[in-house]
């Protein structure tokens, strides 16, 4: 049995922006206004709307894959073998961003990331969130499939 997990693509509005170009550059092909041009805009819409990072787990041979998806390929494909999946976690970390030189602006907050525990091994990263509710959903569903608990640590 495989489970396969979409761990992350690119933010909502990258995703929208390329959409609005897919659908500008096909509109602006059927008028024929320029064709290298609206081809470069669809390929770029496309990688923005497909591309994404993927983890999948082999439970019979227990081997996982960690890869990216881009236009339908797998890109950089990491395979690895695994004795015992143990749990799952979400983890809390505190995150904090200044903007500006002269007129400072600080940006702080929490940041939920869930984990795959593995026994004697790297854990493997599923997905980060600002919201608890929102990864605690994904990690539930992922919990249900693989019969593991979710454990949560905070900083």
């Amino acid at each position: 049995m495989h489970i396969k997990i979409k761990v992350e693509s690119f933010p909502l509005h990258f995703i929208v922006l390329g959409g609005i170009l897919l659908v500008y550059s096909i509109f602006d092909l059927i008028a024929g206004q320029s064709y290298i041009l609206d081809t470069i805009l669809v390929i770029l819409g496309v990688l923005l709307i497909t591309s994404h990072q993927r983890v999948v787990i082999d439970l019979k041979n227990k081997k996982y894959s960690e890869f990216y998806w881009v236009l339908g390929l797998k890109m950089s494909n990491y395979e690895q073998s695994y004795q015992q999946i143990t749990s799952l976690v979400c983890a809390t970390g505190k995150y904090s961003q200044q903007y500006g030189k002269y007129n400072r602006r600080f940006i702080s907050g929490t940041m939920y990331s869930g984990y795959i525990e593995l026994k004697d091994q790297e854990n493997i990263f599923i997905g980060q969130h600002k919201s608890k509710a929102s990864l605690m959903k994904k990690l539930a569903k992922i919990g249900s499939q693989l019969n593991i608990t979710i454990e949560e640590k905070f900083d």
